[in-house]
């Protein structure tokens, strides 16, 4: 990543800090606005909405001029292969000299960049289904996210490396190895100060995609195959494989939930606490031994309940910490609560009474009246 730019990416995390911290009310607006002189964008951004306009509109553009290119030259490798070049200039250029960020546009060229060289290699080479293009297309994806910062180009990467992974012999063997590696590697660095924010969040975002990759390869109708078979899979495992995926597929998310837990990490425990739900639905789908709504139900009224019973053992420990877990938010937006304490006062206390209109304060006195040029007090 450029040294600009990684700064620039540091002075924005500062900022958005000072945000959060503005509205937890641990700083006042002055003290915000002197942060953010000392911390200045010097980038060009535009709003969200600007940006998914903007990406939108260059990415099926470049796809449009790549279409009318090669059905004009009819070279589809080589054009391919120069029109990712040209992508790939663009990016740079984009981040660079016009020092773009989270503008869209640079997006979608780094984007095209990759899709049109995977596309190229495997018109060159006449091997579509082979595992080489998708190795050179997560090899880019994982350069443009280190040069550029970009999360999505992460995980790109992910998913390219593992369909390249899944066409090589043994595929699932090569999948559960890579995502055990990636998971350890990842979490480990994503923690590392002296990383940019953006690379740490390319981490966070190879973290997630292994979880659910390593989840996927264990399961236990993509061990058995059939309709739900997504690898590509010849080796027949036995029902000594079958049986160890059903347990595997029950255990794993729980795993993950106190990976999530010991390690502070909100996508690990988000991430387990949603293939808990899978692993249950998958095994109501093969053992349907209650209702459907039964056991959605049931799963729910768990989540809730393990919820309180957690918050609840939070609340009586020591000092409300147990092992550096806390049940009190740390810097959160307030304004949820402060709105549920405004209700709270309003159904407990009676009206206030109303200010005088205008800052004129109220006088005790009669009321004047008259009419037709009279004038009285009362």
């Amino acid at each position: 990543m450029r040294a600009d730019a990684a700064r620039a990416d540091r002075f924005q995390s500062v900022r958005e800090a000072a945000r959060a911290w503005t509205r937890a009310g641990a700083i006042d607006e002055q003290q915000r606005t002197q942060i953010d002189a000392l911390y200045p964008d010097d980038r060009r951004r535009l709003t969200l909405g600007l940006a998914v306009l903007a990406g939108t509109a260059s990415f099926f553009g470049g796809l449009a001029l790549v279409g009318a290119t090669v059905w004009t030259l009819s070279q589809i490798g080589t054009v391919l292969i120069l029109c990712s070049i040209g992508f790939l200039v663009l990016t740079e250029y984009q981040t660079g000299p016009l020092r773009r960020t989270h503008a869209g546009a640079e997006l979608a060229t780094a984007f095209l960049a990759v899709l049109t060289a995977c596309g190229g290699v495997a018109a060159l080479t006449r091997d579509i289904e082979g595992p080489v293009p998708f190795a050179i297309a997560a090899l880019l994806s994982a350069t443009g996210a280190w040069r550029w910062g970009f999360a999505s180009l992460g995980a790109l990467a992910s998913f390219f490396t593992l369909l390249a992974l899944a066409r090589l012999p043994m595929g699932r063997v090569w999948w559960i190895a890579a995502c055990l590696v990636a998971i350890v590697v990842s979490s480990a660095r994503a923690r590392l100060e002296r990383l940019a924010p953006a690379h740490r969040r390319c981490l966070r975002v190879a973290l997630g995609a292994s979880l659910l990759a390593l989840y996927l390869a264990i399961h236990y109708d993509s061990v058995k195959g059939g309709e739900f078979g997504w690898l590509y899979d010849p080796e027949n495992w036995g029902r000594g494989a079958l049986a160890v995926s059903a347990v595997l597929t029950a255990l794993l998310p729980v795993a993950i939930l106190a990976f999530g837990v010991r390690r502070r990490d909100r996508v690990a425990i988000a991430i387990g606490a949603l293939l808990v739900g899978v692993s249950l639905s998958t095994w109501r789908y093969h053992w349907p031994w209650l209702p459907l709504w039964m056991t959605l139900t049931a799963g729910g009224a768990a989540c809730f309940v393990t919820a309180i019973l957690v918050r609840r053992f939070l609340d009586r420990a020591p000092a409300r910490e147990w092992r550096g877990i806390t049940a009190d938010p740390l810097f959160d937006d307030p304004r949820g609560a402060a709105a549920l304490r405004v209700a709270a006062l309003a159904a407990t206390l009676g009206h206030a009474p109303q200010a005088a209109s205008g800052d004129r304060p109220f006088q005790a006195g009669g009321g004047a009246s008259g009419g037709g040029g009279a004038d009285g007090r009362l």
